[in-house]
């Protein structure tokens, strides 16, 4: 490319002549071509289809008064002073003396705007510190902007970080899927043994509320033998009490039979009063029997009554 070049700028300084007049030529048909198609100059300017000019042609239509163009007049005091009175007064009617003109439809004076523009400084101060606010917020909103980034950064990096322990958790879940299986089997098997446990429990349920019952029963029937047992404990003390009253009276009874016994006794012993008393009970078991036999012989066959049967006892059986 250099080379070229070199080639090109040797050739044009050999023929600079040459060159120059082929410069002339083509600047001069360019003029001519320029006056003979470009047709008449206009200080219309239009884009037709933009949004621009869509919005221009709304506003000839609906505020027609506001449709046209705007320039500004610059007048400047030669030596650079401020404008005195006079000149403010000569610039306002020359103002004036525009307005009048039929394409000119206001002419605003510069002094005017300037007073406006005086009054109106408050309400520009006002909206130049809202400005350094809103600029100081524009700050703090990029400086947040820049953490967010920040944050969104980190988060990208949990996020990678999340779906790798995401695939590795589905890996780990298919390794487990087995075990999963297995531990799905004995939960069935668990929820079959609670289910039996559940009806043993219900079935103890209904023992325990029937051996609660024979409880009940059992406990009335406690009371009741328990009452029994203490009326039969108050008749057994009432008995002792009688038995150890007839004990009392036994003894007495011992104590009066040995005082009586002493009586029959008398001088004779124990063994000759047994023997007497043995032979005075066969001489009655004899007397006995005879009066027997007699009743019995007298009942079989006589008529006549016998006289009645004496018997003699000795006088220690009277």
């Amino acid at each position: 490319m250099a080379s070229l070049l070199y080639r090109l700028a040797r050739w044009a300084h050999l023929h600079r002549y040459r060159v120059i007049s082929m410069w002339l030529a083509a600047f001069i048909f360019i003029g001519l071509c320029a006056s003979l198609f470009m047709g008449q100059l206009s200080n219309t300017f239009t884009l037709p289809g933009t949004e621009t000019q869509r919005t221009l042609d709304r506003m000839k239509e609906e505020l027609p008064d506001l449709s046209g163009g705007s320039g500004s007049i610059v007048f400047r005091e030669s030596s650079d002073r401020p404008l005195n009175e006079t000149q403010q007064n000569a610039i306002a009617e020359s103002l004036d003396q525009l307005a009048l003109h039929s394409q000119v439809v206001e002419a605003m004076s510069p002094f005017e705007l300037q007073e406006q523009l005086d009054k109106a400084q408050p309400e520009l101060d006002k909206a130049q510190q809202e400005l350094v606010d809103g600029q100081a917020k524009i700050d703090d909103a990029q400086k947040q902007i820049a953490d967010g980034k920040e944050q969104l950064k980190d988060g990208r990096e949990e996020l990678t970080k999340g779906w790798a322990e995401y695939f590795d958790g589905q890996k780990e879940i298919q390794s487990a899927e087995p075990q999963i299986a297995a531990a799905e089997k004995q939960l069935a098997d668990s929820r079959a043994q609670l289910e039996a446990g559940q009806r043993e429990l219900a079935s103890g349920r209904a023992q325990l509320e029937a051996g609660e019952a024979k409880y009940k029963d059992g406990l009335a029937q406690y009371n009741a033998g328990k009452a029994q047992y203490d009326a039969g404990q108050k008749q057994f003390e009432a008995g002792e009490q009688k038995l150890d009253a007839a004990d009392a009276k036994l003894a007495e009874g011992e104590k009066e039979y040995q005082a009586g016994l002493d009586q029959l006794l008398g001088d004779s012993s124990r063994e000759e009063f047994t023997a007497t008393l043995a032979e005075s009970k066969k001489e009655a078991t004899a007397g006995v029997k005879a009066a027997d036999d007699a009743l019995a012989a007298a009942q079989a066959g006589l008529e006549k009554p016998t006289p009645p049967l004496k018997l003699s006892l000795p006088r220690s059986l009277a």
